[in-house]
């Protein structure tokens, strides 16, 4: 701002010629006009802020976004386990698990987007079978999911668990292959199978526990299925075999959970040219016990196995032994001890 000293018609000069600043005026100003240089720093830091704002607003959606899926997972509560079988294959875990609270009459929790079947009763009020007698070891074994208690995750010992097979990409005998290793499973632990026949149903590792639309007013029955990486990607590379269940249950944190169903995928064109391999080196029988190892690794997973270090024990991540190990069988025994649910 600027004040001016009024000049007369007396003085016959310039009037610009007698402008003048006060000074002391402009010091006190409230706005200065700012030099060419501060409205330069002054864009860069706008530019700078209007960019950082950017930066956060997309940070928040990408979090929103983030949140909603985690929510999704944690209604669905599904954690998967993968596996591995080493020289032909190695091994990794996966369980899928939903929970479900049990008292005398278990109440059905909203599991796997909220769909349950209509609950059934029990047709037994003790378990179908007994697993054996293990003798105290210190061999190793572990869960996949446990109580509050500790005492593993199961299935319901009162019921049988039904389960269908695809064969499609499977290798020649495949059928006979799953008959046997769920045979060496039902005697670790007592566990009853029922086999439903094939499927045309496709393996997906979110697999839906209810599919009414195909099985009915049902939990589905466990998927067994033979497929490849391109179906399939967790069994990329030297990964041959897939397996989990999945458990439902009231959502308190208290409870205990019973599971429902379950997947076993296998890559039937690796496992298949492991038996041609084997068969052309003469040692057919030992590629065989090699797949079928694959196969009650994964039902181990199936019924809610953990791997374990111990290179004798076939939930051994490496997969080397091709019989159940003390551990192994101390795990299934205890597994096939899960509680009988009356109402599921």
């Amino acid at each position: 701002m600027v004040t001016m000293m009024a000049a007369t018609d007396a003085d016959h000069g310039d009037a610009w010629d007698d402008l003048s600043f006060d000074d002391e005026f402009i010091a006190q100003a409230r706005i200065n006009e700012p030099s060419a240089q501060q409205r330069t720093r002054d864009a860069e830091r706008r530019a700078r802020a209007e960019h950082l704002q950017g930066r956060l607003l997309h940070e928040r959606q990408t979090s929103a976004r983030t949140q909603r899926r985690s929510r999704r997972r944690r209604r669905a509560k599904s954690l998967l386990a993968f596996a591995v079988f080493a020289g032909l294959v190695s091994a990794l875990a996966l369980a899928a698990r939903n929970d479900i609270g049990r008292s005398t009459e278990l109440a059905i929790y909203q599991a796997w987007g909220g769909a349950t079947p209509t609950p059934t009763r029990s047709a037994s009020s003790a378990p179908l079978g007994r697993p054996p007698v293990v003798d105290p070891t210190d061999e190793p074994h572990d869960f996949l999911a446990r109580h509050p208690d500790q005492s593993p995750v199961a299935y319901d010992p009162c019921r049988p668990i039904h389960y269908v097979t695809n064969t499609e990409a499977g290798p020649q005998g495949s059928a006979v292959l799953v008959t046997d290793a769920l045979s060496r499973i039902s005697a670790a632990t007592g566990l009853q199978f029922i086999d439903d026949g094939p499927t045309d149903e496709l393996p997906l590792i979110n697999r839906r526990a209810f599919q009414p639309e195909r099985y009915g007013d049902k939990w589905a029955p466990v998927l067994i299925a033979w497929t490849n990486p391109a179906a399939i990607p967790d069994l990329a590379g030297s990964i041959a075999g897939v397996g989990g269940s999945s458990s439902v249950g009231n959502g308190d944190t208290a409870s205990r959970s019973v599971y429902v169903t379950g997947i076993v995928y296998l890559d039937g064109p690796q496992l298949a040219q492991a038996l041609r391999d084997f068969a052309t080196a003469d040692q057919a029988e030992v590629g065989r016990a090699n797949v079928e190892a694959v196969l009650v690794h994964e039902l181990g997973h199936l019924v809610g196995l953990q791997h374990v270090d111990d290179t004798t024990q076939i939930m051994n991540p490496a997969a080397v032994a091709t019989k159940l190990g003390n551990g192994d069988r101390t795990g299934l025994a205890m597994l096939g001890r899960g509680a009988c649910v009356a109402l599921l």
